[in-house]
C-alpha cells in the first residue's frame, strides 16, 4: 500500500513535465573540450589554433566562429577542418567546406560536413591575427580572448597555451575570468586553463608580457590610432570639464524633471500599488481559512500565476469529481484523464457547463472551463502525453483567466501599465537630451541616461504590490496555513488519512508538495490513494 501511495504521491511532479515539456526540447551541442594553441611570430602576428572537441545531441550538419577584428590589423584564415581531414576552402554548403566572410567588426568561418546525429566531432580552426601583439617600453604584450565571446554551447574543459618567440620569456601574466595560468619550460611557455566549465557566452582572457625588442618594435596600425584616440579624448574631456554657467542650468533643469519624474512615480505607488500592512497577521493556522480554490489562493499569495497554481487547478478538479486520473503502462509511465462530468466532453465551455449543471455541488469558474476546454479538446480521455505539444499553447489564456478571477473577487488589481505621464515626461526628457547634448556636449546626455538608470533601480527597489487591502489580508492567512501545511505538526493519522486529499491541491498551489508529500508519508504511510486515482 506505501508504495502504491508513493507512485500517486509522484503524480504533480510527473504531470508538470509532461505538460510543460515542450517548452525544453531542442537540439544540443556541448563542447567537451576547447583547445587553443597560440604562437607568437617575429613580425608580431598570432598563429592560432583552435581544437574543438564536439558532443552533438540531435541533428547538424555545419559549424560557426566569429573572430571578433578589434585590437588587432586583421584576420588570415589559413585552414578549417576535422583531425586527419583538411576542408576546402567554398562558396556554398557543400560537405567538407568552409567560409570565411570579413565584417566591418568580425570575421566570420562557416564550414560544412555531412548531417549527423547524436555523435561527436574534433573540429580546428587555424588562422593568423596580424599585428595582434601590443608594443610597449615596458614590454610587449599578447592581449587576447582566445574563446569565443558568443557561443551558444557549453565549454566543458578550457585550455590556452601561449609559445613565445625565440629568445623570449615571460616577464608577467594574467587571466582575466574563470582560468589559473602556469609558467613551463623556463618560461618560454605560458599554459592558461579554465578552472570550471564555462556556460553559453562565457569566456576568458589570456595576458602575457615579455621583453620588448625581440619582435619587430613597429607599433600596429590598431594600436597607434587607439592611442591618438585616448590622446583627442583627453582633450575633449579638458574641454568639457571647463562647463560654463548655461550647461550647469541645463544639468539643473534635467535634474529637477527627473525628481518630478520620481515623486510622480512615489505618488502613483502610495496611491494605487503599495503592499497593505496587515496588521492582524496569524502566524500559523491548522486548516484553511477560507473556501479559495487553491489556485487562486495561491496565485494571490505570490501575485502571480504559475505552472503549479495551474497543476494544483488540475487536481482539485479531479477531487471534486469531476475528472479521474488513471496510471496506465507497465513499462514507460503515463496518465489518462477522463472528464466524468458528463457523458462525454464537447468542444465549447458552454455545452461543458450545461453538463456540469446537473452536479448541484460543482461550480466551474471561467478559468477551470479554460483548462478543461485546453485539456479535452472535444474527447472524453486524453493521454497527458498526446498534450506534451498542444497544451502550452493555452497556457498564457489560462493564466490570465485566473489572474481575471482575483480581479473580479476584489482581492487583486492588474499590474500597471507604465502611466500616460510617465510616458510623457520620459518622452520629453530624451528628446530634449539628445537636442541640449548637441549644443552643450555629451554630459548632457549622460545625465539623462544616468538619471533614467537611477528611475530604473529605483522602481525596481520598491516592492510593488498588485493586492488590494481585503487580498493582502486574504494572503496573510493562506501563508500561516501554508506555513502549518508544509509541516504537519500536531495532527494524528486519522486526521492525516482525512484530509490529504483537501490539501494536497493546495501544498501544490504553495509549492510545497514534496515536503507536505514526505511528511504525510511519515505520519501515516498505509493511506490509501484518492478516489479519483487509479492505478493498474
Amino acid at each position: 500500500m506505501r508504495r502504491q501511495s508513493g507512485r500517486w504521491a509522484l503524480f504533480s511532479l510527473f504531470v508538470l513535465a509532461s505538460i510543460s515539456g515542450a517548452y525544453g526540447q531542442k537540439k544540443v551541442a556541448v563542447a567537451d573540450s576547447y583547445h587553443v594553441e597560440i604562437r607568437v611570430l617575429k613580425d608580431g602576428s598570432l598563429e592560432v589554433t583552435e581544437r574543438l572537441y564536439m558532443s552533438f545531441q540531435g541533428t547538424f550538419r555545419k559549424g560557426s566562429r566569429e573572430i571578433p577584428l578589434d585590437r588587432m590589423d586583421g584576420i588570415e584564415v589559413l585552414e578549417v577542418g576535422e583531425e586527419g581531414r583538411p576542408y576546402e576552402r567554398g562558396h556554398g554548403e557543400e560537405d567538407y567546406t568552409y567560409v570565411a566572410e570579413e565584417g566591418k567588426d568580425y570575421v566570420r568561418v562557416r564550414w560544412y560536413y555531412p548531417e549527423l546525429r547524436d555523435d561527436k566531432r574534433t573540429f580546428y580552426i587555424r588562422y593568423r591575427a596580424i599585428g595582434a601583439v601590443r608594443r610597449y617600453e615596458g614590454g610587449d604584450q599578447v592581449w587576447w580572448k582566445a574563446l569565443p565571446e558568443k557561443h551558444g554551447y557549453e565549454i566543458r574543459q578550457s585550455r590556452v597555451v601561449v609559445y613565445l618567440p625565440e629568445g623570449a620569456v615571460v616577464e608577467r601574466a594574467e587571466a582575466y575570468g574563470p582560468a589559473r595560468y602556469m609558467v613551463e619550460e623556463g618560461g618560454k611557455v605560458v599554459r592558461f586553463e579554465g578552472e570550471r566549465p564555462l556556460g553559453a557566452d562565457e569566456s576568458f582572457e589570456v595576458r602575457v608580457q615579455f621583453p620588448h625588442g625581440i619582435i619587430s618594435p613597429e607599433v600596429p596600425a590598431w594600436q597607434a590610432e587607439e592611442e591618438r584616440m585616448k590622446e583627442e579624448e583627453g582633450r575633449m574631456q579638458a574641454e568639457e570639464e571647463r562647463m560654463d554657467v548655461g550647461s550647469l542650468a541645463v544639468i539643473v533643469i534635467f535634474l529637477l524633471a527627473m525628481t518630478g519624474m520620481v515623486a510622480y512615480g512615489v505618488w502613483v505607488w502610495v496611491r494605487k500599488y503599495r503592499e497593505t500592512y496587515v496588521f492582524d497577521k496569524p502566524d500559523i493556522l491548522k486548516e484553511p481559512p477560507y473556501l479559495d480554490p487553491p489556485g487562486m489562493a495561491g496565485a494571490l499569495v505570490d501575485q502571480e500565476v504559475e505552472m503549479r497554481h495551474i497543476l494544483a487547478t488540475l487536481v482539485d478538479l479531479a477531487r471534486r469529481g469531476i475528472i479521474a486520473i488513471e496510471e496506465v503502462g507497465a513499462g514507460e509511465k503515463d496518465y489518462v484523464i477522463r472528464f466524468i462530468g458528463g457523458a462525454s466532453v464537447a468542444k465549447e465551455n458552454r455545452e461543458i457547463e450545461e453538463r456540469l449543471e446537473p452536479k448541484a455541488s460543482v461550480k466551474v469558474k471561467a478559468y477551470e472551463l479554460k483548462l478543461l476546454n485546453a485539456l479535452f479538446r472535444g474527447k472524453p480521455v486524453r493521454r497527458l502525453s498526446e498534450l506534451k505539444y498542444k497544451f502550452y499553447t493555452s497556457i498564457p489564456a489560462i493564466k490570465a483567466s485566473l489572474w481575471n478571477a482575483l480581479v473580479k473577487a476584489g482581492w487583486a488589481v492588474h499590474p500597471p501599465v507604465i502611466e500616460r505621464g510617465l510616458l510623457i515626461g520620459l518622452f520629453f526628457i530624451g528628446i530634449g537630451s539628445i537636442i541640449m547634448g548637441l549644443e552643450f556636449g555629451i554630459y548632457i546626455i549622460l545625465l539623462g541616461v544616468v538619471a533614467l538608470g537611477l528611475f530604473t533601480v529605483w522602481g525596481r527597489m520598491l516592492e510593488w504590490s498588485y493586492r488590494t487591502r481585503a487580498g493582502a489580508e486574504r494572503a496573510a492567512r493562506w501563508q500561516a496555513f501554508a506555513k502549518w501545511l508544509k509541516a504537519l505538526h500536531e495532527i494524528n493519522p486519522a486526521e492525516a488519512k482525512a484530509h490529504l486529499e483537501a490539501y494536497l491541491p493546495y501544498a501544490i498551489a504553495f509549492g510545497i508538495e514534496k515536503a507536505f508529500i514526505a511528511r504525510w508519508l511519515a505520519i501515516a504511510p498505509d493511506t490509501p490513494p484518492p478516489s479519483w486515482y487509479r492505478s493498474t
